[in-house]
């Protein structure tokens, strides 16, 4: 089992649990100071959702494509958006989406089908420096989730 989440039992606890009976909810909201693993949760939450071989009840295997993928940053089904990179302007990296393409891409891709996993997941970190323009973005999309889709909010 390869929870790369370190702590949080808990959160991890019931995250595995939702994923056994097929009941992960549409949406999560990670909250913490930065450079606690906040990120690392969400693609955790990524690979129990998309994860090709679960029999481990306490996870993602860590090793199938899907897992594989979503590690490396790679999968086709798992978008990061970062609304304070695309703030600061600084320290952004080529997988990271700027909050004009969450303007014209989210709403585009989120309706979509997966592709190659079981779930789309779409993780938006910083939402707590989002201006009220951008957070309409997901408003409607969070009151009305399309289905085999996760979006995982993290703030500060």
């Amino acid at each position: 089992v390869t929870w790369k989440t370190i702590g949080q039992l808990s959160s991890i606890d019931r995250i595995s649990k939702a994923a056994k009976l097929d009941r992960l909810s549409h949406a999560y909201l990670i909250c913490g100071m930065d450079g606690i693993g906040k990120v690392t949760f969400a693609r955790d939450i990524a690979k129990v959702a998309n994860c090709l071989d679960m029999s481990n009840p306490s996870g993602p295997c860590g090793s199938c494509n899907q897992c594989i993928r979503i590690d490396s940053y790679n999968h086709t089904d798992v978008f990061i958006y970062d609304v304070k990179k695309d703030l600061d302007g600084v320290g952004r990296t080529s997988t990271m989406v700027t909050i004009d393409q969450l303007r014209e891409d989210f709403l585009k891709q989120v309706h979509r089908k997966p592709y190659e996993g079981r779930t789309r997941i779409f993780i938006i970190s910083s939402i707590e420096s989002m201006r009220s323009e951008q957070s309409n973005i997901l408003l409607k999309t969070l009151e009305e989730p399309p289905d085999d889709v996760v979006i995982i909010l993290l703030a500060r």
